[in-house]
């Protein structure tokens, strides 16, 4: 996949966050280490973890207070790109990314029928392979119906497909 398609940073950021939260490592009114600190931690420039806490203020799921410091809201959307994907390292976390390794149209009649499509329906498989913090995690296939697209350069699509 060419650097064009992949996530910008900060969103990878936020995705990392998101699913960190999720999972219960900050709770419900815990405030968040600083800007700083995070930043270091995660490595990514203040500005970029700014970013990222903003694109989670503005899905609900944190709390900016002036001069207090950033917290986990009591309500929790679930609206991450990655909310499926709960794939981690076992140190916890992970910057998600994937790589395509294919994409093709074909026919498959056990996929079809699992689909509920005539067993002749064209399908699109995508293959990636999953990275968390750059190492690969796990290799996904994904089959969508054909009929809705009939041609697809690999280029165009991004990571969260």
């Amino acid at each position: 996949m060419s650097e064009s398609t992949r996530l910008p940073l900060f969103i990878q950021i936020s995705e990392l966050l998101h699913r960190e939260i999720t999972a219960g490592y900050w709770l419900p009114g815990e405030r968040l280490p600083t800007e700083a600190e995070l930043s270091k931690k995660l490595g990514v420039a203040t500005g970029t973890l700014r970013k990222a806490l903003a694109e989670l203020e503005n899905k609900g799921l944190l709390e900016r207070k002036q001069g207090s410091g950033t917290y986990v809201k009591e309500t929790l959307s679930d609206n991450a790109i990655y909310h499926f994907f709960r794939l981690e390292l076992q140190s916890g976390g992970g910057l998600p990314n994937a790589d395509f390794l294919s994409v093709e149209k074909m026919q498959n009649t056990y996929v079809a029928s699992l689909l509920s499509l005539p067993s002749n329906a064209p399908l699109w498989r995508f293959r990636r392979l999953r990275r968390l913090d750059q190492k690969p995690a796990a290799v996904e296939e994904i089959w969508i119906d054909g009929r809705h697209r009939t041609a697809i350069d690999p280029q165009e699509l991004v990571e969260s497909l």
